[in-house]
Protein backbone atom coordinates (compact mmCIF):
# COMPACT_ATOMS: atom_id res chain seq x y z
CA UNK A 1 0.00 0.00 0.00
CA UNK A 2 1.35 3.69 -0.63
CA UNK A 3 0.31 6.49 1.00
CA UNK A 4 0.53 9.93 -0.54
CA UNK A 5 3.61 12.09 -0.03
CA UNK A 6 1.77 14.53 1.65
CA UNK A 7 0.53 12.47 4.62
CA UNK A 8 4.07 10.61 4.72
CA UNK A 9 5.12 14.32 5.59
CA UNK A 10 2.24 14.95 8.05
CA UNK A 11 2.98 12.34 9.88
CA UNK A 12 6.85 12.70 10.40
CA UNK A 13 6.12 15.89 11.20
CA UNK A 14 3.38 14.61 13.95
CA UNK A 15 5.70 12.29 15.42
CA UNK A 16 8.37 14.79 15.51
CA UNK A 17 5.87 17.06 17.49
CA UNK A 18 5.24 14.31 19.86
CA UNK A 19 8.89 13.30 20.84
CA UNK A 20 9.56 16.92 21.51
CA UNK A 21 6.52 17.81 23.55
CA UNK A 22 8.17 14.43 26.12
CA UNK A 23 9.41 15.57 29.23
CA UNK A 24 12.92 15.61 29.94
CA UNK A 25 13.98 12.54 32.07
CA UNK A 26 14.40 15.25 34.93
CA UNK A 27 11.14 16.68 34.81
CA UNK A 28 9.56 14.32 36.77
CA UNK A 29 10.30 12.46 39.68
CA UNK A 30 11.82 8.71 39.25
CA UNK A 31 9.32 5.88 40.58
CA UNK A 32 11.26 3.81 43.73
CA UNK A 33 13.00 0.59 42.58
CA UNK A 34 10.70 -2.07 45.40
CA UNK A 35 11.65 -6.02 45.41
CA UNK A 36 9.70 -6.42 42.42
CA UNK A 37 11.66 -4.12 40.55
CA UNK A 38 15.49 -4.68 41.65
CA UNK A 39 15.45 -8.55 41.49
CA UNK A 40 19.41 -8.02 41.99
CA UNK A 41 18.63 -8.26 45.49
CA UNK A 42 17.65 -11.72 45.89
CA UNK A 43 20.23 -13.10 43.20
CA UNK A 44 22.35 -14.61 46.28
CA UNK A 45 25.10 -12.45 45.12
CA UNK A 46 26.78 -10.80 48.15
CA UNK A 47 27.41 -7.14 46.89
CA UNK A 48 23.99 -6.85 45.20
CA UNK A 49 21.79 -5.56 47.50
CA UNK A 50 25.08 -3.34 48.98
CA UNK A 51 22.86 -0.02 48.21
CA UNK A 52 19.99 -0.76 49.20
CA UNK A 53 21.31 -1.59 52.47
CA UNK A 54 23.26 1.91 52.73
CA UNK A 55 20.12 3.32 51.71
CA UNK A 56 18.25 1.64 54.60
CA UNK A 57 21.23 2.67 57.08
CA UNK A 58 20.84 6.55 56.42
CA UNK A 59 17.37 6.01 56.84
CA UNK A 60 17.95 4.74 60.58
CA UNK A 61 20.33 7.28 61.57
CA UNK A 62 18.20 10.23 59.82
CA UNK A 63 14.81 8.14 61.44
CA UNK A 64 13.73 11.42 62.89
CA UNK A 65 12.82 11.95 59.51
CA UNK A 66 9.95 9.48 59.11
CA UNK A 67 8.15 11.08 62.99
CA UNK A 68 4.68 11.18 62.17
CA UNK A 69 4.52 15.03 62.40
CA UNK A 70 6.79 15.00 59.26
CA UNK A 71 4.85 15.27 55.87
CA UNK A 72 6.74 15.89 53.33
CA UNK A 73 10.79 14.82 53.10
CA UNK A 74 13.96 14.37 51.23
CA UNK A 75 16.82 11.95 52.17
CA UNK A 76 19.94 13.55 49.82
CA UNK A 77 22.73 11.11 49.17
CA UNK A 78 26.08 13.41 48.16
CA UNK A 79 29.11 11.30 46.75
CA UNK A 80 31.63 13.19 48.84
CA UNK A 81 29.92 14.86 52.30
CA UNK A 82 27.72 13.37 55.13
CA UNK A 83 24.14 12.81 54.39
CA UNK A 84 21.15 14.55 55.47
CA UNK A 85 17.51 14.88 55.49
CA UNK A 86 14.93 18.19 54.89
CA UNK A 87 11.70 17.51 55.82
CA UNK A 88 8.43 19.72 56.66
CA UNK A 89 6.45 19.10 60.14
CA UNK A 90 3.10 19.52 60.55
CA UNK A 91 1.68 19.43 64.17
CA UNK A 92 -1.29 21.23 65.45
CA UNK A 93 -1.94 23.17 62.72
CA UNK A 94 2.03 24.46 62.88
CA UNK A 95 4.63 24.14 60.27
CA UNK A 96 7.91 23.99 60.54
CA UNK A 97 11.17 23.08 58.10
CA UNK A 98 13.23 20.13 59.83
CA UNK A 99 16.73 19.17 58.86
CA UNK A 100 18.85 16.50 59.80
CA UNK A 101 22.80 15.77 59.00
CA UNK A 102 24.59 13.57 59.92
CA UNK A 103 28.44 14.27 61.20
CA UNK A 104 30.24 11.62 58.93
CA UNK A 105 29.80 10.28 55.28
CA UNK A 106 27.68 6.90 56.26
CA UNK A 107 28.32 5.26 52.88
CA UNK A 108 32.35 4.81 54.09
CA UNK A 109 30.99 2.37 56.22
CA UNK A 110 29.70 0.59 53.57
CA UNK A 111 32.83 0.98 52.13
CA UNK A 112 34.73 -0.12 54.55
CA UNK A 113 32.46 -3.77 55.14
CA UNK A 114 33.36 -4.47 50.70
CA UNK A 115 36.96 -3.29 51.44
CA UNK A 116 36.89 -6.10 54.38
CA UNK A 117 35.07 -8.36 52.21
CA UNK A 118 37.96 -8.04 49.63
CA UNK A 119 35.16 -6.75 47.06
CA UNK A 120 38.07 -4.60 45.29
CA UNK A 121 42.05 -4.05 45.36
CA UNK A 122 44.62 -2.46 43.43
CA UNK A 123 46.56 -4.54 41.10
CA UNK A 124 49.94 -3.50 42.12
CA UNK A 125 49.00 -4.14 45.80
CA UNK A 126 49.90 -8.24 45.41
CA UNK A 127 50.34 -8.57 49.38
CA UNK A 128 47.30 -6.90 50.73
CA UNK A 129 49.34 -4.09 52.52
CA UNK A 130 47.96 -0.54 50.75
CA UNK A 131 44.04 -1.74 51.35
CA UNK A 132 44.90 -2.89 54.78
CA UNK A 133 46.31 0.66 55.30
CA UNK A 134 43.22 2.14 53.38
CA UNK A 135 41.12 0.28 55.89
CA UNK A 136 42.72 1.59 58.89
CA UNK A 137 42.62 5.05 57.78
CA UNK A 138 38.81 4.84 56.96
CA UNK A 139 38.22 3.05 60.51
CA UNK A 140 40.36 5.78 62.35
CA UNK A 141 37.51 8.27 60.89
CA UNK A 142 35.03 7.03 61.71
CA UNK A 143 32.80 6.02 64.44
CA UNK A 144 32.60 2.44 65.80
CA UNK A 145 29.20 1.91 64.48
CA UNK A 146 26.62 3.76 62.91
CA UNK A 147 24.35 3.93 65.83
CA UNK A 148 27.46 6.17 66.98
CA UNK A 149 27.45 8.81 64.39
CA UNK A 150 25.76 12.12 65.93
CA UNK A 151 23.58 13.91 63.81
CA UNK A 152 22.62 17.56 63.40
CA UNK A 153 19.01 18.67 64.35
CA UNK A 154 17.71 22.10 62.72
CA UNK A 155 13.91 22.84 63.28
CA UNK A 156 12.68 26.24 62.51
CA UNK A 157 8.78 26.98 62.51
CA UNK A 158 7.39 28.96 59.29
CA UNK A 159 4.40 31.13 58.37
CA UNK A 160 1.29 29.12 57.80
CA UNK A 161 1.02 30.15 54.44
CA UNK A 162 4.52 29.14 53.28
CA UNK A 163 3.72 25.25 54.70
CA UNK A 164 0.61 24.95 53.02
CA UNK A 165 2.63 25.94 49.86
CA UNK A 166 5.49 23.22 50.65
CA UNK A 167 3.35 21.07 51.46
CA UNK A 168 0.68 21.23 48.37
CA UNK A 169 4.30 21.64 45.64
CA UNK A 170 5.46 18.44 47.17
CA UNK A 171 2.41 16.70 46.73
CA UNK A 172 2.03 17.98 43.20
CA UNK A 173 5.52 16.49 42.36
CA UNK A 174 5.20 13.11 43.97
CA UNK A 175 1.86 12.92 41.97
CA UNK A 176 3.90 13.17 39.18
CA UNK A 177 6.13 11.12 39.53
CA UNK A 178 6.56 8.90 36.74
CA UNK A 179 9.50 6.62 34.86
CA UNK A 180 11.32 8.88 31.67
CA UNK A 181 10.16 7.96 28.20
CA UNK A 182 12.76 7.17 26.43
CA UNK A 183 11.41 5.29 23.53
CA UNK A 184 12.27 4.17 21.10
CA UNK A 185 14.80 2.10 23.13
CA UNK A 186 18.27 1.98 22.10
CA UNK A 187 19.21 -2.07 22.72
CA UNK A 188 22.87 -0.96 22.08
CA UNK A 189 23.20 1.47 24.67
CA UNK A 190 24.94 0.79 27.87
CA UNK A 191 23.16 -0.16 31.07
CA UNK A 192 22.40 2.79 33.79
CA UNK A 193 25.05 2.46 36.42
CA UNK A 194 23.74 0.55 39.39
CA UNK A 195 26.05 0.72 42.13
CA UNK A 196 26.88 3.56 44.80
CA UNK A 197 26.87 6.89 42.95
CA UNK A 198 30.70 8.08 42.58
CA UNK A 199 29.46 11.20 41.21
CA UNK A 200 26.80 13.77 41.66
CA UNK A 201 23.87 13.39 44.31
CA UNK A 202 20.91 11.21 44.68
CA UNK A 203 17.96 12.69 46.04
CA UNK A 204 15.04 10.64 47.85
CA UNK A 205 11.42 12.49 47.71
CA UNK A 206 8.47 11.50 50.00
CA UNK A 207 5.34 12.61 50.73
CA UNK A 208 2.46 11.55 53.60
CA UNK A 209 -0.86 11.02 51.54
CA UNK A 210 -3.79 10.13 53.99
CA UNK A 211 -3.72 6.18 53.86
CA UNK A 212 0.09 5.80 51.99
CA UNK A 213 3.00 7.55 51.21
CA UNK A 214 4.48 8.76 47.74
CA UNK A 215 8.07 7.99 46.85
CA UNK A 216 10.12 9.40 44.45
CA UNK A 217 14.09 10.21 43.41
CA UNK A 218 16.01 11.95 41.22
CA UNK A 219 20.05 11.43 40.43
CA UNK A 220 21.97 14.84 39.76
CA UNK A 221 19.26 17.06 37.82
CA UNK A 222 20.06 20.12 35.58
CA UNK A 223 19.58 22.94 37.41
CA UNK A 224 17.09 24.68 34.90
CA UNK A 225 14.29 21.62 35.19
CA UNK A 226 11.53 20.80 37.36
CA UNK A 227 13.36 18.74 39.69
CA UNK A 228 16.51 21.12 39.31
CA UNK A 229 14.39 23.20 40.83
CA UNK A 230 12.61 21.52 42.97
CA UNK A 231 16.31 20.49 44.57
CA UNK A 232 17.35 24.22 44.72
CA UNK A 233 13.85 24.99 46.63
CA UNK A 234 14.50 22.07 49.47
CA UNK A 235 18.49 23.63 49.69
CA UNK A 236 16.47 27.03 50.14
CA UNK A 237 14.65 25.67 53.31
CA UNK A 238 18.06 23.85 54.72
CA UNK A 239 19.42 27.41 54.58
CA UNK A 240 16.59 29.38 56.19
CA UNK A 241 16.43 26.80 59.17
CA UNK A 242 20.43 27.98 59.36
CA UNK A 243 20.31 31.15 59.37
CA UNK A 244 20.46 33.52 62.40
CA UNK A 245 17.95 36.07 60.44
CA UNK A 246 16.12 33.83 57.85
CA UNK A 247 13.75 36.47 56.50
CA UNK A 248 14.66 37.27 53.50
CA UNK A 249 15.43 33.69 52.62
CA UNK A 250 11.72 32.65 53.24
CA UNK A 251 10.88 35.19 51.16
CA UNK A 252 12.83 33.92 48.32
CA UNK A 253 11.46 30.16 49.43
CA UNK A 254 8.25 31.33 49.13
CA UNK A 255 8.94 33.10 45.51
CA UNK A 256 10.50 29.78 44.15
CA UNK A 257 7.88 27.56 45.76
CA UNK A 258 4.97 30.03 43.57
CA UNK A 259 7.35 30.38 40.41
CA UNK A 260 7.73 26.58 40.31
CA UNK A 261 3.83 25.81 41.25
CA UNK A 262 3.13 28.33 38.64
CA UNK A 263 4.92 26.12 35.95
CA UNK A 264 3.57 22.86 37.23
CA UNK A 265 -0.27 24.26 36.54
CA UNK A 266 0.53 24.62 32.83
CA UNK A 267 1.67 21.62 32.33
CA UNK A 268 0.26 17.66 32.34
CA UNK A 269 0.97 14.67 34.22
Amino acid sequence: MSYPITFLVIAVLSLQAAFAAMPRYDDHLLPEASVYTDIRTLTGDKYSSVYADYEENVARVLIDAFNDSVVARVVVLPSFEPEYAVGLTLQDGNYAILVLEASTQLVNFEHLEMMRAGAYRQADDLDGSKQAAEIKDIESQLPASRKDVAVKRCERKVSERVGAKLYTLWSEMLFRTRYPDLRPANADAPPAPLGLHIDGTAYHFSFEYPGFTLAGKIHSPTEESITGRFVAITRLMKDACHAEDNEGLIVDLEHHVDELTARLSKTVY
